[in-house]
Formats: C-alpha cells, structure tokens, sequence
C-alpha cells in the first residue's frame, strides 16, 4: 500500500506551523526559483546559514509530514 504525497497546500500549511520565520523566509524565495547565493544577499546573510534555515526547515517539515528524515525515501 502506497501512502499519498502531500499537496502544495498540504506541505506549505506545514511549513507555516513549524518553521520559523526566518526558514519561511527562505523557503519563500526557494520557491520562487532564487539561487541560495541570490537569496543570501537578498536577506544579507551568508550562503551557509541559508543553507542552514532550509535543511532546518526540510527536516522540520519531512518530521510533521511523517516521513523520513532521510533525503532518499527509499531507505
């Protein structure tokens, strides 16, 4: 039995609820396309901690989706 991936919706009303704003920051600008370099000077941080409030925020949602925490769901 395969489980349903979640929506869009679905994974942005997660994210909404456990991350913090500032990993919803950079999420936003993610999505939008914009490089980590891009939105680091956008925000006026470095690369790493954008890379830091995004893996923050992938482990965060991947826990409350239920998922692994793994990057390859295969595992």
């Amino acid at each position: 039995m395969s489980v349903a991936e979640p929506s869009d919706e679905d994974v942005w009303a997660i994210a909404e609820r456990v991350c913090t704003r500032a990993q919803l920051e950079a999420l936003r600008y993610k999505a939008a396309g914009f490089s980590e370099r891009r939105i680091a000077s956008i925000i006026g941080i470095s690369r790493p901690a954008v890379q830091d409030r995004l893996a923050g925020a992938f482990l965060k949602i991947r826990q409350a989706a239920g998922k692994s925490t793994h990057p390859d769901n295969s595992r």
